[in-house]
């Protein structure tokens, strides 16, 4: 598909996916000598996505999160109701020099049509990254009708994969090939470089 630069961002929950910095590092370790082993030529880094919940307040103490080109700070929330601390989760984020990106805003239920919502997220700053795979209705013909209306909006930075598995894989593949993603990455601003250092 010509992807050549790739960034991990593993789940961090804290009762289903419980990562942490070191288990993430020495993933990509393992990750990059397999790469190595097959002479694929992929530059590979990794980073996560943290869960804003119960857990991540200790995360935020520790004040060494896994980040996305030295500043960004990959978040997402549950997909039926926002996080008791979303909005001090976002402040602490950025008092500590980081740049906060929601991943995958057009599956949240309870953000759908509330431009309120929208508004407050990114009064704070906060960017949004919406999933490839839901410009093709993927996640159903809501999340696709979310995040058409967030690019239309131009509240859009970063678009990404979120893998998991071989159908997704697949799934990319045509997504990449639908009329409406090609014009979309053509005439779309994406700040997807940004990433790369």
């Amino acid at each position: 598909m010509g992807f050549r630069r790739l960034i991990t961002t593993p789940h961090i929950i804290a009762e289903l996916y419980p990562n942490n910095r070191k288990t993430i590092l020495d993933g990509l370790k393992t990750l990059k000598k397999e790469l190595a082993k097959e002479e694929l030529d992929i530059k590979i880094s990794a980073a996560a996505e943290y869960q804003m919940d119960e857990g991540f307040e200790a995360h935020l103490k520790k004040k060494k999160l896994l980040t996305l080109a030295k500043k960004y700070v990959l978040v997402e929330m549950p997909f039926l109701s926002a996080p008791p601390k979303l909005f001090n989760y976002l402040e602490e984020i950025k008092d500590q020099g980081y740049q906060p990106i929601l991943a995958h805003p057009e599956r949240y239920f309870f953000l759908k049509n509330n431009m309120a919502a929208f508004n407050r997220i990114l009064a704070m700053e906060c960017l949004l990254q919406v999933n490839i795979l839901s410009l093709i209705g993927y996640y159903g013909k809501p999340s696709r009708e979310s995040a058409l209306q967030l690019l239309e909006n131009k509240w859009v930075t970063f678009l990404g994969t979120d893998l998991h598995h071989k159908q997704q894989l697949k799934s990319l593949r045509r997504a990449l090939r639908d009329e409406t993603v090609q014009k979309l990455l053509a005439e779309y601003e994406f700040r997807n470089k940004e990433l790369l250092v």
